[in-house]
């Protein structure tokens, strides 16, 4: 091309010139493009050959995760469905292929093995996958096969299952998948659970959609067990039958001296969102130790319903690393409104990646492995705070190498 522009006038008619530069430029382009494709190509293959490398670490296995999936591959489907299937595949990387095909419904039959898996984080996750597939109709009548699998699945898991938050979404999927048999499951827990599980499977009917369920619940909001009614009270709360003789239960809960009581009536209204109950709670948070659970709920209430000063005070609990909130304190993030989660989350981001940076600038750490599980558990706290999954499952995993009795606080926001 550089040619032509020189010496082309000189020789050749104008005409021909101009089409021989386009061709030459084409001809580069097309050059650049072709080198350009068999280096992504080649780069995408020595990418997924070193997910199979048992030399590789587990770090950048993650990230090569992430690159197949951004750059696409023609294979990578089958690719992420052979890890799956592989046993030395770790759970950690597991749960980072899962959610790469999130959006995949091929994906169910490998959630449905993986929410018998032995590790708790990786059933958490595949459920709250599945959590995201039964909302999106996966398992809607037309696709019976599928729907007959999950119920019988997550029938199983519920009555094998020990963690509490894991059972609560077990409960929480079927009763969004709904029908006769779903439904009559319910009622056989409801008529025979106490405590826990029947405050929790309570709960799980808001998802369903047939309005008669409320003359079967009605009987749980004259409980006596807070968590029974407040779950029952969240329910009606969401219907048309919410009226004024329920306000006033709330109220009279709110109004208790029993810390459970209380608590319980804090939860209903952190549900409701109501501005009605502000002004109460505002004299109501005076009473309480600055240490208290009644005082960090309060305020986490407050905050949710919008009041400026309390929201703050919320970020402080979570910004305070000697607090006993701080931790469990970004659970409830879920529950404020959009405004508000994103003026906390700059909050907390801004000051604890400024601690981050600090922390692990002061600390020369070779490895993972080099660091002790102290510091791993400190760091696990910064990295919960921003929410940085991959970092907390990779902690996680080496806190349990090192004490096989260590279980993690998971808060579900962030499987979802």
């Amino acid at each position: 091309a550089t040619f032509y522009l020189l010496f082309g006038r000189l020789f050749v008619p104008e005409r021909f010139f101009i089409l021989s530069a386009i061709f030459g430029m084409f001809t580069a382009v097309f050059l650049f493009l072709f080198y350009s494709f068999r280096l992504q190509k080649d780069y995408l293959q020595t990418a997924v050959s070193q997910l199979f490398s048992s030399e590789v670490s587990e770090d950048l296995k993650l990230h090569l995760v992430e690159i197949i999936q951004q750059k696409g591959n023609e294979n990578a489907q089958q690719v992420f469905y052979k890890l799956l299937s592989d046993p030395n595949t770790s759970h950690i990387l597991r749960i980072k292929i899962l959610e790469s095909l999130k959006d995949d419904f091929t994906v169910l039959p490998f959630l449905f093995e993986f929410i018998q898996h032995d590790d708790h984080e990786t059933r958490f996750f595949a459920l709250s996958l599945l959590n995201s597939f039964a909302a999106a109709g996966a398992f809607s009548s037309e696709r019976y096969f599928s729907r007959q699998i999950a119920i019988q699945t997550l029938k199983n898991r519920y009555f094998n299952e020990s963690h509490r938050e894991i059972r609560g979404l077990t409960l929480d999927i079927l009763a969004m998948i709904g029908g006769k048999e779903i439904f009559d499951f319910f009622i056989e827990i409801l008529e025979h659970a106490s405590g826990d599980d029947l405050a929790d499977t309570i709960f799980s009917c808001r998802y369903f959609q047939d309005d008669g369920i409320f003359s079967f619940l009605k009987q749980f909001l004259s409980s006596d067990d807070p968590r029974i009614w407040s779950s029952a009270a969240i329910v009606f709360s969401d219907s048309k039958i919410f009226d004024q003789p329920l306000r006033e239960s709330i109220f009279s809960f709110l109004k208790s001296k029993k810390p459970l009581h209380y608590l319980a009536g804090l939860r209903v209204v952190r549900h409701l969102k109501d501005r009605g109950f502000l002004e109460f709670l505002q004299k109501r948070v005076l009473e309480f130790s600055l240490s208290s659970d009644e005082y960090f709920f309060t305020v986490l209430t407050l905050a949710v319903l919008g009041d400026q000063n309390f929201l703050r005070k919320y970020v402080d609990f979570l910004l305070d690393e000697n607090s006993l909130f701080s931790e469990k304190g970004i659970s409830f993030l879920p529950q404020f409104s959009d405004t508000f989660r994103k003026y906390i989350e700059s909050r907390v981001h801004k000051t604890i990646s400024q601690r981050l940076h600090l922390f692990l600038q002061n600390h020369s750490f070779h490895s993972w492995d080099d660091i002790p599980a102290e510091f791993l558990k400190k760091l696990r706290s910064m990295y919960l705070l921003l929410n940085a999954f991959e970092e907390i499952i990779h902690i996680d995993h080496l806190l349990k190498k090192r004490d096989p009795a260590y279980h993690p606080f998971i808060p579900f926001f962030l499987y979802v």
